[in-house]
């Protein structure tokens, strides 16, 4: 599948969505207790792959309201959340919080 029809198709397609998913896994999955040392840890990387599973089925249009619910997507339409800064990041904190057992998605 093209890029063009991923982008039609699904917010993985979104290279916004893709930043804020790598910044999750990064929070959930990479141990940084010593910078010089940092390191993906196996229960880390677990629950990472484990939420990143159960929103595959929610990852396509219409934006599901779970994504609605964290107010980073500008409309109902939207095929990407806000890229502004404080969005990106309250995006990645949310779905980092999802991986702690907060998810609005079966995990």
């Amino acid at each position: 599948m093209r890029s063009l029809e991923v982008r039609e198709q699904s917010l993985l397609g979104s290279s916004t969505m893709l930043r804020v998913l790598a910044g999750a896994y990064h929070s959930m999955a990479v141990d940084l207790s010593d910078e010089r040392h940092a390191h993906v840890t196996t229960a880390g990387d677990a629950r990472a792959r484990q939420l990143f599973s159960a929103m595959s089925g929610h990852m396509g249009y219409p934006v599901a309201p779970e994504w609605l619910a964290t107010d980073v997507f500008p409309t109902k339409d939207a095929k990407a959340p806000s890229s502004r800064a404080q969005d990106l990041k309250a995006l990645t904190t949310a779905i980092a919080g999802w991986g702690e057992g907060q998810s609005p998605f079966e995990v």
